[in-house]
């Protein structure tokens, strides 16, 4: 996990090294539609990948906020039960879920202008959070591992036995990029 988490970030860095320099090369409020017609190999297919790319766009934009909003509904219900008293089941979660989207809905809709704020607040929220997160952990661990079992020694933490005998230790690995990359 620790390889991968290094992996991931080299090649995400890649990626937004390559987008810099399509919006330096193409600079617009268009964003990735206008850039993919930029970049059509002629005239007739522009259209198509614009097409295609506004798509795939708004099916992932689709995709990551429901996925993130469900995500939180699991993470408000299970924090709910710490004061005890509260059972999450499916539906509480699935209505936790659906407040969740009716205000994101709410927020677009009637708060367009707010949003900024509520972006710069997320952002500081979250980098407060990690750093937070990250000096807790190294401060309170009542032990720490040398860097050659974090780096070099393979530990799937799956049991016994683990997924790396059932498969392979390549596809453990792969997974937990996957998971990196995700996270």
């Amino acid at each position: 996990m620790s390889i991968g988490w290094v992996i991931v970030c080299f090649f995400t860095f890649f990626v937004g090294l390559g987008m810099a320099e399509v919006t330096s090369a193409h600079p617009t409020s268009g964003g990735p539609y206008f850039w993919a017609a930029m970049l059509a190999p002629d005239l007739e297919k522009a259209a198509f990948f614009a097409w295609i790319t506004g798509w795939f766009n708004f099916l992932g934009q689709v995709a990551v906020t429901t996925g993130i909003s469900f995500g939180c509904a699991g993470l408000i219900s299970t924090l709910a039960t710490v004061k005890g008293g509260y059972e999450p089941t499916p539906g509480r979660t699935i209505g936790i879920y659906a407040a969740l989207m009716i205000s994101h809905g709410l927020v677009n809709t009637f708060g367009v202008k707010t949003l900024r704020y509520l972006n710069n607040v997320a952002i500081i929220l979250h980098s407060v959070g990690i750093a937070a997160f990250c000096i807790a952990v190294v401060a309170k661990a009542p032990t720490h591992q040398s860097a050659k079992f974090v780096f070099a020694t393979f530990y799937d933490g799956t049991g016994d036995p683990g997924w790396s005998v059932r498969a392979s230790p390549a596809y453990v690995a792969c997974i937990g990029i996957l998971q990196a990359q995700y996270t």
